[in-house]
């Protein structure tokens, strides 16, 4: 058995899982059935229409991009965030500049 398993990217199909919510919420089909039909986990399918019910987006009528952009948001891989996307560019370019002008932080400065 090998030491190290590579990591397998998890590749979001946003118009597949669309289908899904579309099959569970206009033509009343379970969430375990057009889960199954679409390839998507269950516990995500009902994690996205939770995000759908919370937002309180009427899937019949919403623009296709007005849900992607939902999706996206509610699709986050790996622990919650400290910063958010200003704040960690912000520190990104402030840590290039410091290396720039040879004043490198260190690790335990940076954490």
């Amino acid at each position: 058995m090998p030491r190290y398993y590579p990591k397998q990217e998890k590749i979001v199909d946003f118009d597949n899982i669309l289908e899904a919510i579309k099959s569970v919420k206009i033509h009343h089909n379970s969430v375990r059935q057009s889960a199954t039909a679409h390839k998507i986990p269950r516990t995500n399918l009902m994690r996205y229409i939770a995000a759908f019910d919370g937002a309180s987006i009427d899937v019949t009528t919403a623009n296709a991009d007005v849900m992607k952009n939902l999706l996206a948001e509610s699709t986050t891989m790996g622990t919650k965030t400290i910063f958010n996307i200003e704040q960690e560019k912000a520190l990104i370019s402030y840590i290039l500049k410091t290396s720039d002008i040879n004043y490198g932080i260190s690790l335990m400065e940076l954490r």
